[in-house]
């Protein structure tokens, strides 16, 4: 299998502010029907929480595309890190009654938990 590689500056830009430019770019591979990329970083200076939770959900996470990166900046890998650390989904604090705004909890902790996270203000 041939490794398609991109240089991301060259292909995008060297700043990488939204999600919309991570999906055209997955349709883009998927229509030509890529089964495995590099993802050259080198001369990208800037990329948002945003791009990044897009590019690692649209390649990274994907396992039907093998992905790999190359000359990721130290700040830059620091936020893919972030990112990936971010992408278990939390547990459930509460369940909703059907058609009611009772809320009822499993434990003592977890009203205290929801609790804690609302804002008084």
């Amino acid at each position: 299998m041939e490794t398609y590689k991109i240089n991301i500056s060259l292909k995008l830009n060297r700043n990488l502010k939204s999600r919309v430019v991570v999906k055209n770019l997955f349709d883009e591979m998927v229509s030509q029907n890529i089964k495995s990329i590099t993802f050259d970083f080198k001369d990208v200076s800037f990329v948002t929480r945003s791009f990044m939770d897009e590019f690692y959900n649209k390649f990274l996470n994907n396992s039907s595309i093998n992905t790999g990166i190359e000359n990721l900046a130290p700040h830059l890998e620091q936020l893919l890190d972030a990112v990936k650390s971010t992408q278990k989904k939390s547990p459930r604090l509460y369940k909703k009654v059907p058609d009611s705004s009772v809320m009822s909890f499993y434990s003592i902790p977890e009203v205290i938990e929801y609790l804690d996270k609302l804002s008084f203000t």
